[in-house]
């Protein structure tokens, strides 16, 4: 409720706070069921919560993600809407 407030750029990466899936959805979700939510928190402090873009079962808390977009649901017309989502970064196996 503070009128001292300003606008900060967010960085496109983060880390996995929580996340679960996700079996059965409202109607307008239903073409997207199973899916992943979880809840990401980004270098500035700010956890955001947000739908997973990956394979059920494969993320962990910890795991480093960056921004995409993607369908999320249906609207009233059965179009797709698009928003924000994270994908998982995938890490690079060292060197033997």
């Amino acid at each position: 409720w503070s009128d001292e407030m300003e606008v900060i750029p967010l960085s496109r990466r983060g880390r996995i706070y929580s996340a679960t899936d996700v079996f059965v959805g409202q109607s307008s979700m239903r073409q997207y069921v199973p899916l992943i939510v979880g809840y990401v928190d980004l270098p500035e402090g700010v956890r955001i919560f947000a739908q997973l873009d990956g394979e059920i079962g494969s993320f962990r808390c910890d795991d480093e993600v960056e921004l995409t977009t993607g369908p999320v649901r249906n609207n009233a017309t059965g179009e797709p809407i698009f928003s924000y989502k994270f994908k998982k970064i995938e890490q690079l196996e060292p060197p033997e």
